[in-house]
């Protein structure tokens, strides 16, 4: 009876763990969608501003964003402190607005 119980709680407890976020590469090809930590300012900052030159931007603060370079299968050396991705297109780095109409 004790196992029992502490195999219920061992699930449960790993279950409290997991995190879910969208998979990446099913996004809206319209929509600049942004996976970075939700600590990072200067992201932040980079999202406002692709905001401001008309994106329509979702963001999906993660706690590790090597999992989703490594999902959309980014080389290590494009590596930033986030990810985006639209049109099928991935985004690494504080990329300027105006070279993003290339993945509209």
């Amino acid at each position: 009876m004790a196992i029992r119980h502490f195999s219920i709680f061992a699930v449960l407890l790993l279950g409290g763990c997991l995190t879910f976020h969208p998979d990446p590469t099913k996004t809206d090809p319209q929509v600049l969608h942004v996976f970075k930590s939700p600590f990072c300012a200067c992201c932040q900052r980079w999202v406002q501003n692709v905001r401001s030159r008309g994106y329509t931007v979702a963001v999906s603060n993660v706690v590790d964003t090597d999992a989703v370079r490594h999902e959309l299968g980014v080389p290590p050396y494009a590596a930033s402190c986030h990810i985006a991705v639209i049109g099928g297109y991935f985004i690494s780095g504080h990329v300027p607005a105006e070279d993003l109409s290339v993945a509209r």
